[in-house]
């Protein structure tokens, strides 16, 4: 073989693990090499290209115009280098519309759009006074493209153009020397495309591209990588692009292996997160994506279930950079949430299954019990409510001061509200104290009532007609984000007696102890399951009652549930002795006011939980300053946490009065 014939295939193998930056300044500068570096192989990592700069690996080639006015700058007008194409008045020219033999539109997004997109930006005065100088002689520049190549350890290399001044024009002619006219198919790891207006190649081999990351388009053109990409690269590896439900049925994306999606916070629906439960490829992931539109899609998989065989990641705002565990507990109690609900929905209309989930493990985050209603696992996103209600209807018109309609409380066979409270069934649990003086407040509203409509105890004894009115009792289920399901009996027609049924079903029975996180009790009676485990329940919480009956919640919760994680409660002095209350780690106190006395004070400082917080929004100024007080004088109560729920505009007060006190001790016993 000659020397002549040596030399082609020795300088493609010195081409081929020549660094593309430089092999391209080789080439670019020596026209004899040119044709040899064509038909050589070569091997780009990371490929991006814009409207005015192309990055190969680590050097970037970036165009602009260098505007230089004759005379002074006119005003609005841009000047310096720019990197932005410009009209003969000095303002930002548009030429995506341009389109030359080769170049590909990869956003159908017209030039008029975007102008007409600047024009709201700018505003109305801006643009009236712009219109206005167009009208006049052109000011005299001068125009120079500006080629400046970068690479990583090196000096910048610049060249500059009078005759191109269009960086349009440029980009082309750039594109066109370093990747035109290939005769063999190079390859590109990664390619990214950020120009709205793509100038590629008239003629050559097409780069092989698995991995392509395309920019954020207002309705990107899926079909413009074909024209860009050798038929080799599809399906792709890997497909990165701004979320748009529009394309997400393409094939292109359909048959990519890896999705990555970025931001676009108008695409946040639900239209939206119903197209992702079909994705098919097999892994997907979105960067930069609501904590809201996490969860709510994570809520939509456990309905729907996840796509089978897809693996997804996810970055959310404001957990980067964090330990997203308290985020991975909401997506657990969401789960908790949809499985409870489906468990009670089939155990109830599946016979057959009833004694399976009676003996599954069953866990509830947040369980709430009130007189005609229970709601399971409520969270942001989801809840199961089971509500009980009566609909009394009266065949005539309704009779004068008579409920009629849904009621979520009983009423009598007069039509009046009824105290069911002293009413016990085996099983059930008496939380307050107070059923003498509920009984008397309610004979006497009714005996106003009485008065008012001229009615007698007499007359109000004589029986109702049974055929004057229709009660029914009626069950809604419901679950956020989801139809509500409805049942009626018209045998079944007091609300008790239909909770108390609804409690035995769902929860009575159980062979296993089941947890529940937390348990809020807002009923005087709570009727409760005669048979089974009882629940083992680490935090309760007590609405107002007039006398609370602690030793109650021996009967509601399983003995292991003792001492309570947490108790949340009003509180009396009757009760500071309790020992449900000592012995409990965190005391939640709740109350409408604390006044400043000795009584107020000596009754928090009976408190010896480990963990105390105050939530009364009104709580007295002097109250606490009191307490603080006392503490700086006696010493808190060792080994005790104290927090307290402070109106936010007094806190600094707070804290400069505390201030003050302490000085003021501090001098004294000096």
């Amino acid at each position: 073989m000659s020397s002549k014939q040596l030399l082609p295939e020795l300088a493609e193998n010195i081409f081929e693990y020549m660094e593309p930056g430089f092999r391209f300044h080789l080439s670019l500068h020596l026209p004899s090499l040119r044709s040899d570096e064509k038909r050589t192989r070569l091997n780009i990592n990371r490929l991006v290209l814009t409207d005015n700069e192309i990055s190969i690996d680590r050097t970037r080639y970036v165009l602009s115009i260098d505007l230089k006015y004759k005379k002074e700058e006119p005003p609005l007008r841009i000047s310096g280098p720019v990197s932005c194409e410009v009209d003969e008045f000095g303002f930002k020219a548009y030429t995506k519309d341009i389109m030359m033999n080769g170049d590909v539109c990869m956003e159908n997004y017209s030039a008029k759009d975007m102008e007409t997109s600047e024009r709201c930006v700018l505003g109305r005065e801006t643009l009236d006074l712009i219109e206005a100088m167009k009208k006049k002689k052109p000011p005299e520049f001068e125009s120079t493209l500006k080629l400046t190549i970068t690479p990583d350890n090196g000096e910048p290399r610049v060249y500059t153009s009078s005759n191109i001044t269009k960086i349009y024009e440029g980009m082309k002619m750039l594109i066109a020397a370093i990747f035109g006219n290939r005769t063999v198919i190079w390859n590109v790891g990664s390619m990214a495309m950020r120009a709205a207006n793509l100038r590629w190649i008239v003629s050559g081999v097409k780069p092989l591209a698995r991995n392509i990351e395309i920019g954020s388009y207002n309705y990107v053109n899926l079909d413009g990588l074909r024209s860009i990409c050798h038929e080799t690269s599809f399906p792709l590896m890997t497909l990165g692009f701004g979320m748009d439900q529009r394309i997400l049925d393409h094939e292109i994306v359909v048959n990519a292996e890896h999705l990555i999606f970025y931001s676009a916070f108008e695409m946040f629906n639900i239209d939206f997160m119903n197209q992702l439960t079909k994705l098919p490829n097999l892994k997907v992931k979105m960067f930069r994506i609501p904590k809201d539109f996490f969860a709510d899609l994570m809520d939509l998989w456990l309905k729907k279930r996840k796509p089978i065989g897809t693996s997804w990641s996810f970055e959310v705002e404001g957990l980067v950079g964090e330990e997203p565990f308290g985020y991975i507990d909401i997506l657990k109690r969401n789960a908790d949430v949809i499985e409870s609900d489906r468990r009670f929905h089939l155990s109830l209309h599946l016979p057959s299954l009833r004694s399976v989930e009676k003996g599954a493990h069953l866990k509830i985050n947040d369980l709430m019990l009130k007189e005609n209603e229970i709601t399971v696992n409520y969270t942001t996103y989801q809840q199961a409510t089971y509500k009980l209600s009566i609909e009394r209807k009266y065949k005539d018109q309704n009779p004068q001061l008579r409920e009629f309609g849904s009621l979520d409380h009983d009423v009598d066979e007069f039509g009046f509200r009824t105290n069911t409270k002293d009413i016990m069934m085996n099983g059930d649990v008496c939380m307050e104290n107070g059923s003498r003086n509920e009984e008397s407040a309610a004979t006497m509203r009714n005996t106003l009532i009485y008065r008012k409509i001229g009615w007698s105890r007499d007359q109000k004894s004589r029986p109702m007609a049974a055929s004057e009115y229709e009660p029914s009792l009626k069950l809604t289920i419901s679950s956020l984000n989801r139809e509500p399901r409805i049942y009626r009996s018209s045998k079944i027609t007091k609300i008790y007696e239909g909770m108390k049924i609804l409690i035995g079903a769902i929860f009575g029975n159980r062979t296993v102890i089941w947890n529940v996180e937390s348990m809020d009790l807002t009923t005087g009676n709570l009727r409760w399951f005669v048979s089974g485990v009882k629940p083992l329940v680490q935090n309760i919480l007590l609405q107002q009652y007039k006398s609370v009956n602690l030793n109650g919640l021996r009967s509601i919760c399983h003995p292991r549930s003792f001492p309570l994680k947490g108790l949340r409660t009003y509180i009396n002095p009757q009760m500071l002795n309790h020992e449900v209350l000592v012995n409990a780690e965190k005391l939640i106190v709740r109350s409408y006011i604390f006044g400043y006395d000795t009584d107020s004070v000596d009754l928090l400082m009976k408190i010896s939980n480990q963990k105390v917080q105050i939530m009364s929004r009104i709580l007295s100024k002097e109250t606490v300053v009191g307490l603080i007080n006392f503490w700086l004088e006696h010493g808190r109560p060792v080994g005790a946490n104290w927090s307290f729920e402070i109106d936010g505009s007094a806190k600094d007060g707070y804290i400069d009065f505390l201030r003050r006190n302490a000085q003021v001790i501090e001098s004294d016993r000096g």
